[in-house]
């Protein structure tokens, strides 16, 4: 814990000044961070959704590059499930290295590329893309600004935080620090990375938001999209997958409220290698809102989501996938996310958050013989409260304390696994230094 707080002092002292050096887009505008922030980082203000929305190209004609870095420490509960441990648990490491193209390069037209090399899994990864061109003309009397984005994750592209692309925790611990549950919806960055997909969008009166596009697998001329994702991690998907988004804003005083509704329609096929065939069928149907009260010294921020996600068999359930095959042709899975931020002159933060998913006992799919992943029940039942606490020393840089306290994981709050495990026991404290340059 002690090379943590050095490590942290050191990236604090490092930071550059306000004047001279900022994140990318905040050199393009001249803007502080938080002008298109909450707290800096991640969440977007009315400001910042303006600055998506019209194709990233407010400012200057440049495309900046900037660089991050993700120190971080975690600490689980009991890193020890017999035959299994956490490898990287327990040790101050630089968990993340980023790398972003950000910016303008024509009038209304921008992007936002994210590369990630992750240390613990040692490999690079295309986390974000999203290029988009917009125009802007009238409906009744009032503005219309339509456009196009290539994306490589649904959700991404939108300009809410209360879907999963930009939704809480926005810094999660490695992948080799923690036990992760066993189950995800398609829409909860299930496909992020593995596809590519175009979208058309359209904002109108600076209070109706809406989507339409479709996904494909991240290959052949798209490979960039899903550049470093691993094959066996690939997605194979049928044709196009349908993507479309809704929602509704109203903005008063320093207030704003969006209530939304956003889907997905997934075919893949379980073996990356032959795409032939039947296929599992995925229909996710979501709602979400979004609430904002934002001044110069008070902050807060609150979003929602629930999806609910049909699942049918029709290529695994005779156990043609590496899974074994499905207890039932059909099944449900639904995912509840929530979280509440509250910052105080932009420095210190305070912020909660919820996730519950549930779905169908599948006993040969969540596999009931490994320790410390598996569900003796056969269940993906898993839910957690998080509670986090930020400080912005300056703008570039942000500190983190973050604890996860599972109340069930994948099934059952005592001997989930059958080998003895607790969900409690995947409970994890995981601090954090972000810096941006």
């Amino acid at each position: 814990m002690f090379k943590m707080v050095l490590v942290i002092a050191s990236l604090s002292a490092l930071a550059p000044s306000l004047a001279n050096a900022v994140p990318a887009f905040a050199s393009q505008t001249g803007q502080q961070c938080a002008s298109c922030h909450i707290t800096g980082f991640t969440e977007l203000t009315s400001f910042g959704r303006q600055f998506k929305l019209r194709g990233y190209s407010i400012g200057e004609v440049k495309l900046p590059v900037s660089g991050g870095a993700l120190v971080s420490r975690s600490s689980t509960a009991n890193p020890d499930g017999g035959d299994m441990a956490l490898a990287d648990d327990r040790r101050t490491m630089v968990q993340r290295a980023s790398v972003y193209l950000a910016g303008r390069i024509g009038e209304g037209t921008g992007g936002f590329v994210n590369y990630n090399y992750e240390t613990t899994e040692r490999r690079g990864m295309m986390e974000m893309f999203d290029l988009r061109t917009t125009t802007s003309t009238t409906l009744t009397g009032k503005e219309l600004l339509l456009g196009l984005t290539l994306n490589n994750n649904p959700t991404v592209s939108d300009i809410y935080n209360s879907t999963p692309g930009f939704g809480f925790p926005h810094v999660s611990p490695a992948a080799m620090t923690v036990v992760s549950p066993n189950a995800q919806v398609q829409l909860n960055n299930a496909l992020m990375s593995k596809v590519a997909g175009v979208s058309a969008f359209a904002w109108w009166n600076d209070s109706v938001y809406a989507e339409l596009g479709a996904y494909r697998s991240a290959n052949g001329v798209f490979s960039l999209l899903g550049a470093g994702v691993p094959r066996d991690e690939q997605a194979a998907i049928k044709s196009g997958a349908p993507y479309w988004r809704l929602a509704v804003e109203r903005q008063w005083d320093s207030h704003s409220l969006m209530v939304g509704t956003y889907g997905l329609l997934v075919r893949r096929y379980p073996d990356i290698d032959n795409p032939s065939g039947a296929t599992d069928r995925f229909r996710d149907l979501a709602v979400d809102a979004q609430y904002q009260y934002l001044t110069d010294d008070h902050r807060f921020s609150g979003g929602l989501t629930w999806i609910n996600e049909k699942q049918q068999w029709d290529a695994s359930f005779d156990g043609v996938g590496m899974s074994g095959g499905r207890d039932a042709l059909r099944s449900t899975l639904k995912t509840a996310k929530a979280h509440a931020s509250y910052f105080y002159r932009k420095t210190y933060g305070a912020s909660v958050g919820l996730l519950d998913t549930r779905g169908n006992i599948d006993r040969r799919f969540y596999d009931t013989m490994m320790p410390i992943t598996g569900s003796a029940a056969g269940s993906p039942n898993t839910r957690a409260l998080q509670y986090e606490l930020s400080y912005f020393p300056v703008q570039n840089v942000r500190l983190g304390l973050q604890y996860t306290a599972y109340q069930k994981f994948n099934g059952a709050k005592l001997d989930y696994d059958g080998f003895g495990r607790n969900a409690k026991d995947n409970n994890t404290l995981y601090l954090w230094a972000w810096l941006m340059y």
